[in-house]
């Protein structure tokens, strides 16, 4: 399977220009498309932590007991949940604060 082709077709789902409103009192256009934005990195980076969530675990289930080893795969884990943390707050921050504050 070409993956070029996975990451294609997945960026192509993507709608930058969803919500955005034109009518009588302007274009709030702005707001929305950084919105948008935002969220299309948050997703990429938790999709990051994911999958080095999984390259800890495979290094951590690969160790055979080496403490070398297994104290980087921790490491690994350790900054792969942080990430998915960080960008799952990150999301919540951006359409809580961001969204509410712009699109009254």
């Amino acid at each position: 399977m070409d993956f070029r082709f996975f990451f294609l077709r997945l960026l192509s789902d993507i709608d930058l220009f969803k919500n955005v409103n034109i009518d009588a009192q302007g274009i709030n256009a702005v707001p929305v498309i950084i919105a948008n934005l935002i969220n299309i990195l948050m997703f990429f980076a938790g999709v990051l932590s994911v999958i080095f969530v999984i390259i800890g675990g495979i290094r951590y289930a690969t160790s055979a007991g080496n403490p070398t080893a297994v104290q980087g795969a921790k490491k690994t884990l350790t900054y792969a949940i942080g990430g998915l943390l960080l960008s799952l707050l990150a999301v919540v921050i951006v359409n809580f604060i961001f969204i509410k504050s712009f699109l009254r």
